[in-house]
Formats: structure tokens, sequence, C-alpha cells
């Protein structure tokens, strides 16, 4: 696992304590873009909206030198790939 894997890992370990997580640099080792798999019993009651702002929050220093995020899967289930531009129209 690099470190930019490893950190974004950690905190959102710390902050969900999820029961699946796996983050992967799908940038070319970069640390520009990554994939994020997460399922947490946090998310549940939560608007997909809402779960992605948690997710978000969490990651917010981070996603400052990402490409922005994009959630592909749903049902407390995220797979997140960050692109260069954040756009948030909530």
């Amino acid at each position: 696992m690099s470190e930019g894997e490893q950190h974004i890992h950690t905190k959102l370990t710390e902050a969900l304590s999820p029961h699946k997580l796996r983050v992967v640099d799908v940038s070319g080792g970069c640390g520009s873009m990554y994939a994020i798999d997460i399922s947490s019993k946090a998310f549940e009651g939560s608007s997909i909206v809402k779960q992605h702002r948690m997710v978000n929050q969490i990651l917010k220093e981070e996603i400052k030198d990402m490409h922005g995020l994009q959630v592909y899967k749903i049902i407390n289930t995220y797979t997140i790939y960050s692109s260069r531009h954040v756009h948030d129209p909530y």
C-alpha cells in the first residue's frame, strides 16, 4: 500500500470504522486519483448525498490535491474516483 493509500485508509478507518475498506491509487502512482470501496454502518439511515458529504468532509484536505470525487456504487458501499475538479452542487 502506498503512502497516499495508507493515509486515506487511516483517515476513513478512524472516522467511519468501516467493515469494508479498500483504497487504490489508480493514477499510475502519482497520487492524484484514488478508487475507494467503503462500507460502514455509519452510513445507515443517511441519504446518498449525506453519505457522500461524510466522505468529502473526512477527506476535505486530501481532495484539494486530487481531481475530484465521483460515486459509482451506493447502498452503504462506495467506489470513489477522483478527477481534477471537485464539484458538489448541494
